[in-house]
């Protein structure tokens, strides 16, 4: 069941570089001061950044999951990151389960499904190599493709983009409609979408595929699996 509340970043000025990833249903200073009254922490925590979301324990998972090669102990929650970087990354995924006027929205659920290795396995040639994740993940509301890259190559700052899919269409409405499982869409992204209409519709390939793709479609090209290998 999910559960409302918040999800914050603390850092202490005599960590440096080092940030903790928590939730709680109460207050994110109260949760400071509840764990700055230590005896082993000599300088309190201060919260840097906190989002309300509607299920605190689906955005703490998923931030964890995220950062778990940064995480300094498996059993505790604090990560040797950047904080523009931890900050980021709490924005983008509390979108998910956003906030409208303080009120949560409740969603029955939000799952995904990572679709990467499969589009590695069908077009290693085409993806960009920066991608590190491509998710298909729904919500009561919509159906959208999240793909994650590294920004910069020695850099771990990561790029979100998020790709609302309702607006592909096959002739008898939205090709992904929130009324079939995310496995179904997800399968059906893989399966169905051509690679015309995935360089028209997402920015998962170079531009040199891009180019190609485009080229052989339009003068009527089929292109045949080992063109993608």
């Amino acid at each position: 069941m999910s559960k409302e509340g918040y999800v914050y970043i603390f850092i202490n000025p005599l960590i440096d570089g080092v940030v903790k990833i928590g939730k709680t249903t109460r207050s994110s200073e109260s949760r400071a001061a509840e764990i700055s009254k230590s005896t082993g922490v000599p300088v309190a925590y201060k919260v840097v950044h906190e989002e309300f979301v509607s299920d605190c324990v689906a955005v703490e998972k998923r931030l964890h999951k995220m950062f778990s090669d940064y995480r300094i102990n498996p059993n505790r929650e604090f990560f040797r990151i950047p904080l523009k970087e931890a900050v980021r990354a709490l924005q983008q995924v509390a979108n998910v389960y956003r906030v409208a006027n303080n009120q949560p929205i409740e969603y029955n659920s939000v799952q995904a499904v990572e679709i990467l290795p499969r589009l590695q396995h069908l077009y290693p040639k085409y993806l960009k190599p920066e991608i590190k994740s491509v998710q298909m993940i729904q919500r009561d509301d919509i159906c959208f493709l999240e793909i994650t890259s590294q920004a910069h190559p020695n850099i771990r700052d990561e790029k979100v983009e998020r790709i609302d899919l309702e607006f592909i269409a096959e002739e008898d409405g939205t090709m992904f409609p929130i009324n079939r499982s995310v496995q179904e869409n997800a399968n059906k992204f893989v399966n169905k979408l051509d690679p015309y209409s995935i360089i028209m519709c997402t920015p998962l390939f170079t531009e040199a595929a891009c180019r190609k793709i485009a080229d052989e479609y339009e003068n009527n090209t089929v292109l045949q699996a080992e063109d993608f290998i």
